[in-house]
Formats: C-alpha cells, structure tokens, sequence
C-alpha cells in the first residue's frame, strides 16, 4: 500500500530530458503544466538518472520503513517484501542506475 503524503518537493514521476551536448533537464508535470525542476552539467547521466529516480527511491524507502515499525508480523513482513517491497527496490534501483 503506497502512502500519500504532502511533501515539500515536486511530486514525482520526473522524466529526464537530453539536450544538446549532453546536458540534461529533468522535469515533471506539475498543476501549471510542465515544467523543468533540475539540469545538470555536462556527462552527467548518471547524475541526472539519480535525480529523476529520487521520488521513486524516497516513496521506496517510506513504504519499507513503515513496514518494520513493530506493528507488522513476520510473517506479514516477508509477503509485503516478496510481493511489494523488494520487486518495487530493484526496479527504482535499476532506474537509478540507467538498467531495465
């Protein structure tokens, strides 16, 4: 179960934009339209995958904490984590990092 909270930030999905020589933007779709929140510098993919994952990677890492924080079982842990948990860390951390 994904908590909605308001946060500070842009609220996520970004999406990453090339430009010319290498330069990125990443913007997101906000209630004025879209708009660009971030750029980063030259050669900086890997940077700039970062940035676009950090909703995902914050959201990720809630919903695991809010999972052992002694009110779960066992038991209740370990489905959350093979059915949720661990298939929602490997794909934000493959976004992160350029993979699948």
């Amino acid at each position: 179960m994904n908590i909605k909270v308001k946060t500070k930030h842009t609220p996520g999905p970004w999406y990453l934009l090339e430009k010319v020589m290498f330069r990125y933007s990443v913007w997101a779709n906000t209630p004025r339209g879209s708009e660009i929140i971030a750029e980063t510098g030259e050669f900086s993919d890997a940077n700039a995958r970062l940035i676009v994952a950090a909703p995902e990677l914050l959201e990720v890492i809630k919903n695991y904490l809010r999972h052992f924080d002694g009110t779960d079982t066992s038991a209740e842990v370990k489905a959350w984590l093979d059915a949720e948990g661990i298939p929602a860390m490997r794909t934000v951390i493959a976004k992160a990092e350029g993979g699948d």
